[in-house]
């Protein structure tokens, strides 16, 4: 997100998180200098990376009172080591194209506090589209998940029916969309309700 007006608009809604992307390269960039409003303590402020030297992104935590990381370049557990050690919350994103890569991500283990699970693409960032979720059978490790990659109202049900001991939770993004990095706010809100069984 980045219009301090839509922002507030959809935090009224108590989302567990809003994501804010520091990588130059998007279309949803944050832009320099923005002002992220004050926010009800319960929302955390994650922002999104890609492959960003660690002091940068560790200044720009600083800066905007970030809560958390979220990674999607090709950033190793060492890096997300040193991340999390300065008490930044840090999901890792990973791309999903026909097989879960499971040896990949064990070195991960004490690294990071969460994993998302994307779709892959062949440049970063999201595709708007979802992966097959069957995949998700393979992942045995106790590092909890969260599924990203296309997600709208129509998936609500599908997701909500995901038996996995791992499962903690959803990045939804370019489907509540009117326009890169602005939501819609009517569809905002009813994705969360819909996931939260009809509660906001």
């Amino acid at each position: 997100m980045r219009d301090p007006e839509n922002i507030c608009e959809i935090a009224a809604f108590k989302p567990d998180y809003l994501g804010f992307i520091f990588y130059q390269e998007s279309q949803r960039y944050i832009g320099e200098n923005i002002q992220i409003p004050d926010l009800d303590p319960s929302i955390k402020k994650a922002g999104v990376f890609v492959n960003a030297p660690v002091n940068d992104v560790l200044n720009t935590a600083r800066a905007y009172g970030l809560d958390a990381i979220q990674l999607h370049g090709t950033e190793d557990w060492e890096y997300c080591r040193i991340i999390r050690s300065n008490k930044l919350e840090v999901i890792k994103a990973i791309a999903i194209q026909d097989r879960l890569p499971v040896n990949n991500l064990i070195s991960y283990t004490g690294s990071i506090d969460y994993f998302l699970f994307d779709t892959h693409t062949p440049y970063y960032g999201g595709s708007g589209q979802t992966f097959d979720w069957e995949l998700l059978q393979a992942y045995d490790l106790a590092i909890p998940f969260w599924i990203s990659g296309g997600l709208g109202l129509e998936h609500t049900e599908r997701l909500k029916h995901i038996y996995h001991p791992e499962f903690a939770g959803v990045d939804a993004n370019s489907r509540l969309e009117t326009a890169p990095g602005i939501k819609d706010i009517e569809r905002t809100k009813q994705f969360i309700k819909a996931i939260r069984n009809g509660t906001i």
